[in-house]
């Protein structure tokens, strides 16, 4: 008999890749889809650009606004004579006299009647009128012009609204911007400094009453809510408290200062320090020495007339 053969099962797997293999020969291999990577990055691209838009459109208004305010500045100082030598300002004990010319108190009353007096502070940029509105608000926010808005980012250097518009208080205390091209009251900030503190001590305020030579005593950098601006004290020994106290907390020791008891009028000047903390710079000065200007012309108040000529002739008030 003939050999048996054996049945052998065929093998369905392998066969079935035998036939895959021949019908992928030829074939190129595909590749999974890629992700759609590069649409995050356009969106980002996006965003920053529209940030970059809106920096430079707020850059430039900013810029606009110091140009108005530059321009609207230099055509009110063209109102006021910077003199070649500080000290010829306190030549001004009659309206004849060259410190009492240096400034047009009727051309400026005429453009605003809310002028009270003109700030020089030698070897910086401060050299500004002074005004007084209705409240403290007013002029942080108006130009002397009046204007507002973006063409009046400069404000105004102003008297606290409590105060006498005649600088008749012990203390007066005045307020103005700190801005980032260096103008209005920025270099308050500056005075933080050993060296240019002890460089610029003096400064001048004018006004119609006559002028005054103020020398700093002290420069503070305190928060927003220190009582730096008070205006009212008890009595005497309170007023000297309160200037003992500046001096004490002072940035800078100053040197050659008269005792707080031979201080009988001071004036701060107060800024914001451009800080996220929003605090503020003061400096803080005393009279060094006050020149008033007999019958010192139109729109002087009667009383303050009949102060500035006993002053000068050195005869004690009258008391009622």
């Amino acid at each position: 008999m003939p050999p048996r053969r054996e049945h052998i099962a065929p093998n369905r797997n392998h066969e079935g890749a035998v036939m895959a293999d021949q019908k992928n020969e030829g074939r190129v291999p595909t590749m999974p889809p890629k992700k759609k990577k590069g649409r995050g990055k356009r969106v980002l691209i996006i965003v920053l650009l529209l940030i970059c838009v809106c920096s430079l459109g707020a850059a430039g208004i900013i810029l606009f606004g110091y140009q108005q305010g530059e321009q609207s500045y230099e055509e009110v100082q063209t109102h006021f004579e910077v003199p070649d030598d500080p000290a010829v300002v306190m030549d001004a004990s009659t309206p004849e006299s060259p410190g009492a010319k240096l400034v047009d108190w009727s051309a400026l009353r005429a453009i605003n009647p809310d002028i009270v007096g003109w700030l020089y502070v030698p070897n910086t940029p401060i050299n500004y009128p002074v005004m007084q509105g209705d409240d403290n608000d007013y002029y942080l926010h108006h130009d002397f012009y009046g204007s507002e808005g973006i063409v009046a980012t400069y404000g105004s250097i102003y008297l606290a609204a409590e105060n006498s518009p005649d600088f008749s208080d012990k203390n007066n205390v005045l307020f103005g911007h700190h801005l980032n091209n260096g103008t209005m009251f920025a270099a308050i900030a500056e005075y933080g400094d050993p060296a240019v503190f002890n460089d610029r001590r003096t400064s001048y305020l004018l006004t119609p009453q006559g002028n005054y030579q103020l020398r700093s005593f002290a420069v503070l950098h305190i928060a927003s809510d220190d009582p730096i601006g008070q205006l009212t004290f008890e009595d005497d020994q309170a007023y000297v408290d309160y200037l003992q106290n500046k001096i004490d907390r002072s940035e800078v020791p100053a040197t050659d200062i008269p005792a707080p008891t031979e201080m009988d009028k001071t004036f701060v000047f107060s800024t914001c320090d451009n800080l996220f903390t929003n605090g503020r710079w003061a400096l803080c000065n005393y009279v060094e020495k006050f020149v008033p200007t007999t019958a010192a012309g139109e729109g002087m108040p009667e009383e303050a007339v009949d102060a500035a000529q006993t002053a000068e002739s050195g005869e004690a008030p009258a008391v009622e």
